[in-house]
């Protein structure tokens, strides 16, 4: 028999904060993970980001950086770089009803998110929904 996995995105876990082109600098900056802890200090590993836009859209690198757009996690009283999203290719939003998403794991641990990058139009907003995973 094959052990199965039981998979669940917490909606009602979502946080979110807008890009703005620039990466964190306060320890108040992007989405505050409290509500994703449970018992204590334990909380999701994995993430699910979508990226929202108002309108057809790229977004590109942070000003100041060349790797991608970037995704950056709060924890020990400093910000860590976690990853670079989609490869470091630009990442479309195709319109205002067409968003992006990728899904991550590694960030158990951290008490905030935040994704840095350069939209080319309108508004986005970087939203976090954790995914729990039950064996």
């Amino acid at each position: 028999m094959i052990p199965r996995s039981l998979v669940a995105q917490l909606t009602d876990k979502l946080v979110e904060h807008a890009i703005t082109g620039a990466r964190p600098t306060r320890s108040t900056d992007g989405a505050d993970l409290v509500t994703w802890k449970t018992g204590g200090a334990y909380g999701p590993i994995s993430v699910a980001i979508y990226l929202d836009g108002s309108a057809t859209a790229t977004v590109t690198s942070p000003t100041g950086g060349a790797i991608g757009v970037e995704l950056w996690g709060f924890k020990l009283g400093q910000w860590w770089l976690i990853d670079v999203l989609n490869l470091g290719a630009p990442i479309a939003i195709v319109s205002d009803t067409l968003g992006a998403t990728e899904q991550l794991d590694g960030v158990g641990g951290f008490d905030r998110l935040f994704v840095a990058g350069t939209l080319s139009a309108g508004n986005a907003t970087a939203m976090f929904v954790p995914i729990e995973v039950l064996r």
